[in-house]
């Protein structure tokens, strides 16, 4: 069932760096449905020298249930263990010789795998990738083998184990409470070690078939022959019911926890829960964690580090996601600073945004960083497979892609100041502090409620 072919940019959107270089993307897209629920985006383009192919599946710490996650993580590495037609390391292998690349990554929302390719290896990746989705290996001595492996490297990573990895863990759990958001990737707690043969099995007969996984094939190819190369290797791929999403709710309130901890100096991670990535909001909200924590002229640097001395780094950084995100502020602070008012500056810099607007040269600045990096990311085969998967599934549609382009120019200060006041409110906010040493040298909270920053009226439509 074909549901349609149009322009990929219809919005007729002049794609040009300031340097005057012309983002030429594809100039068609075409999406297809297979009869076995498998969504395919086809976008040729012409000036690619590789192709891209990548498969997005229904699977992170968003579809794992209470008691198993990690289960994702653990499927990144056992889908390279070998199907019925290749065995384990097949696939690395032949990929490389054919001159390409394969690898994988996952977020909270979906999982993909994916081949960058010469285009004469369009035809093995497909016949790869849609093998193992129909027949991949499962068995207990494969996933023991996983389990260690997975085990090892999450001790072993520095990230995860580094004071202000703990510390984002605890922002998150304390900011998604009752949501499987609150999870790592790679498990809470002992999750992944109590994960049996039939888990992963029932997992992945759920998550990883043709049901509600997309395909994109990104880059030089010839459509025709590449629909019918799709058709021929996962039409016999058998459908296995779309996989169903646990419950999840998050309550409202403030919350905010101390940890001691291995860091030299103490550590203050603030977070507030914003809307889902298809959310209006999202890229004012992008705009605005740059102008806060990007370059040596940004807001928290220049007020907490380089003029009042109270903290010695500060980072500002916008995870954005399906159900929601988390706009979080990470600050190392001065040990001879009160740690208290600390905490007090990074509120009042961050939530008196919600009135009063960001200036010109802030806005303009963010905005060319922001706009920069979306054209970027469209030069290659795969950064535009990535633009467009990521779209398809966050924001619902392939073709968001260039309205995100198109809203981030119309972008006003008014609308940055609007979704600042729906986003920092204590309703939406979490605190973990990590203090060297004994817990007895925890931060006290601000002294007194703090009044929100009267608000201007904002003028200007939304982004």
């Amino acid at each position: 069932m074909r549901i349609g072919i149009a322009p990929a940019w219809a919005l007729g959107l002049t794609l040009v760096f300031a340097t005057g270089v012309e983002a030429q993307p594809p100039a068609l897209v075409s999406q297809v449905r297979l009869a076995n629920g498998l969504n395919v985006l086809f976008a040729p383009d012409t000036s690619a020298t590789t192709v891209d192919v990548a498969v997005w599946y229904p699977a992170g710490t968003r579809w794992e249930p209470a008691g198993k996650s990690g289960m994702t993580h653990l499927l990144e590495g056992l889908m390279f263990s070998g199907s019925r037609r290749f065995g384990t390391g097949d696939h690395g292998r032949l990929v490389s010789a054919a001159g390409g690349l394969a690898n994988t990554f996952t977020t909270p929302d979906y999982s993909c795998f994916y081949e960058t390719l010469p285009p004469s290896g369009l035809d093995l990746a497909l016949q790869l990738e849609a093998d193992r989705m129909a027949s991949l290996t499962l068995d207990q001595r494969r996933i023991d083998a996983a389990k260690r492996q997975a085990m090892a490297a999450r001790r072993a990573s520095a990230g995860e184990n580094s004071p202000i990895g703990r510390g984002l863990r605890e922002l998150y759990g304390q900011a998604w409470a009752g949501h499987p958001y609150r999870w790592p990737a790679s498990g809470g707690g002992d999750d992944l070690s109590r994960l049996t043969l039939l888990d992963v099995t029932t997992y992945w007969k759920s998550h990883y078939g043709p049901d509600q996984t997309l395909l994109t094939v990104v880059g030089r190819f010839d459509p025709a022959v590449a629909e019918a190369a799709v058709r021929r290797a996962f039409e016999g791929v058998a459908r296995r019911g779309a996989p169903v999403k646990p419950a999840a709710s998050v309550g409202n309130g403030p919350r905010r926890v101390t940890r001691a901890t291995d860091a030299q100096v103490p550590l203050v991670l603030v977070g507030w829960r914003t809307p889902p990535d298809s959310s209006l909001d999202a890229i004012a909200l992008d705009v605005l964690s740059r102008a806060l924590g990007s370059g040596p002229t940004a807001r928290l640097r220049r007020d907490l580090v380089d003029s009042r001395h109270v903290c010695l780094l500060t980072q500002c950084q916008l995870d954005s996601r399906h159900d929601g995100g988390l706009f979080y502020v990470m600050a190392a602070v001065n040990p001879e600073a009160d740690t208290s008012e600390v905490e007090t500056a990074v509120l009042d810099e961050v939530e008196k945004l919600s009135g009063e607007a960001l200036g010109d040269d802030e806005l303009e600045s963010a905005k060319h960083g922001a706009e920069t990096e979306m054209l970027m990311s469209w030069q290659t085969a795969r950064g535009l497979a990535q633009s467009l998967g990521a779209a398809q599934l966050d924001d619902g549609g392939w073709n968001a892609t260039a309205s995100r382009l198109e809203r981030l120019r119309r972008l006003s200060g008014a609308d940055v100041s609007r979704a600042a006041a729906r986003t920092f409110v204590p309703a939406k906010r979490s605190v973990v502090w990590l203090m060297p040493g004994a817990a007895q040298a925890a931060p006290r909270p601000p002294a007194k409620p703090r009044a929100m920053p009267a608000r201007k009226p904002a003028t200007g439509g939304k982004p």
